[in-house]
């Protein structure tokens, strides 16, 4: 008999023992779901907020729900500040008591110190980790991992650094995991923010704190002082962007163990300012002597002489340079015109520019224009060159402006269409510039032609159906590209 009893009490211990591990499937020493009991709820609940599931080893829906709680468990463990445990509440009556609401199973609560939240929305893995960590970060409590970053990936993360006005904080390592002590690191250089109550208000709540008689009345204020302070450090925001790379490729360029804060040169990434502190250790004293480092480069003009390493562009921004590339290369380009396809093409029909039309005969002084179609193609002219020695003559009398103005070498005809065309012009070279920035500067003076609408090249003239494609002017085979 006293065989049996013990026999039954030493099953009774491994099923409570094996309980939980059986439970979610444990055969590591280390489960990402943490067993509480009866003596370290309290401890454990007390110093870091807990998702808990309360189940009974023998309810088929605790053991349906087991592998998504632990796969919740196992994703939340790259996050500091929260975490997913389970409690056996058959086998611990002192958790029960706490909790005399709980009458079925599974049943699961955000809980952190005395305070206990219910959750009762869907039981998916995503949906537990999305309700454990708004919870956490309600409280203030959850540490979300800096974001890796691999080498082909630090120009993006420079350039959108620079976008948003804020230096950045780069940590090189070895392990594929972000270290805690950086992410935490990160998180402490955050901007002050204000919680929308004034420091006086405050200090007059704590105070009464202090006055309060009643247990409840001072309960009350300390809950209003926590939210404050919590509300102040979740809406704070990080004076850096942070990375952490570990990826062969970044350090052969940047020294392993090392942080680095970045200034980003908006215009030219090579010429940021760079500076560099090499971690010795992990030890507490150095993270904070490291952070006020960072913290001071902040605050003071940095003294860095670091140069940027060459990295490489992503392929989008490779192709944007060069669209734009393209884009620079036509806008301050002399473009010919020789038919009146050309004349609408690249003078009328304009979206965003303003056709800058030179007349000339002379084809080797139009090789000189390169250098006004650069200066002026910023402030969104567009050049075009006409052959006055092959241009009808109805057309070139409208737009020299009177039949004795044809009679000049060069003019400069700046061409505004819309409902009421008009025209401002200049003759000779030397007076281009400052037609140009009279335009700019509101005050050239614009005529209507003497048609009443734009120039049309004559159609009985026109040699845009005589087979000849060419865009060009004699002198050249293509339009004067810079």
């Amino acid at each position: 008999m006293k065989l049996r009893i013990l026999i039954a009490l030493g099953l009774t211990r491994v099923g409570v023992w094996a309980g939980h591990k059986d439970m979610f499937a444990c055969r590591s020493k280390e489960c990402p779901v943490v067993e509480l009991t009866d003596a370290n709820y309290d401890t454990k609940t007390k110093t870091e907020p807990y998702l808990v599931m309360y189940y009974a080893v023998w309810c088929g829906h605790c053991k349906a729900l087991a592998p998504k709680w632990k796969k919740a468990a196992k994703d939340l463990e790259k996050f500091s500040g929260v975490k997913m445990g389970a409690v056996d509440i058959e086998n611990n009556r002192g958790i029960q008591s706490k909790y005399p609401d709980i009458r079925g199973f599974p049943t699961i609560k955000f809980v952190y110190g005395n305070k206990a939240e219910d959750y009762n929305g869907p039981r998916e893995a995503d949906d537990l980790i999305q309700f454990a960590k708004e919870r956490a970060k309600k409280l203030g409590s959850l540490l979300e991992p800096v974001a890796s970053k691999s080498f082909d990936e630090l120009y993006t993360f420079f350039g959108r650094a620079a976008l948003d006005k804020k230096p950045t904080l780069m940590l090189v390592g070895q392990n594929a995991k972000t270290p805690d002590w950086f992410s935490n690191m990160h998180a402490q250089l955050k901007e002050t923010s204000s919680s929308g109550i004034d420091d006086q208000a405050k200090t007059k709540l704590h105070e009464a704190l202090d006055l309060a008689k009643s247990s409840q009345l001072r309960e009350s204020i300390q809950n209003v002082l926590d939210e404050l302070a919590t509300k102040q450090k979740s809406s704070a925001k990080s004076k850096f962007s942070a990375a952490y790379a570990y990826d062969d490729a970044t350090r052969q360029v940047f020294n392993d163990s090392t942080v680095y804060v970045a200034f980003v040169d908006r215009k030219n990434i090579a010429h940021s300012h760079l500076c560099a502190k090499f971690v010795t250790n992990t030890q507490k004293s150095t993270i904070q002597d490291i952070t006020n480092w960072a913290h001071h480069l902040h605050t003071q003009a940095p003294e860095c002489d670091l140069s940027m390493p060459e990295l490489p562009k992503p392929p989008s921004v490779l192709a944007a340079e060069e669209r734009a590339a393209r884009k620079k290369a036509q806008a301050s380009s002399v473009h010919s015109i020789s038919t009146s396809h050309d004349l609408y093409a690249q003078c009328y029909h304009l979206e965003k520019s303003t056709c800058a039309l030179i007349l000339s005969p002379d084809h080797k002084a139009l090789q000189g224009l390169d250098a006004l179609a650069v200066k002026y193609a910023r402030n969104g002219f567009q050049f075009a060159a006409l052959d006055t020695t092959n241009a009808p003559e109805m057309l070139l009398t409208e737009l020299y402006g009177n039949e004795s103005e044809k009679e000049k070498d060069t003019a400069l005809v700046i061409i505004k269409g819309g409902k009421r065309p008009r025209a401002a012009r200049a003759f000779g070279f030397s007076a281009f510039e400052k037609l140009l920035d009279d335009v700019l500067g509101g005050g050239a003076k614009f005529d209507k032609f003497s048609s009443g609408g734009l120039p049309l090249w004559p159609p009985a003239e026109d040699d845009e159906g005589d087979g000849d494609e060419g865009d060009s002017l004699p002198l050249d085979d293509s339009d004067y590209e810079l």
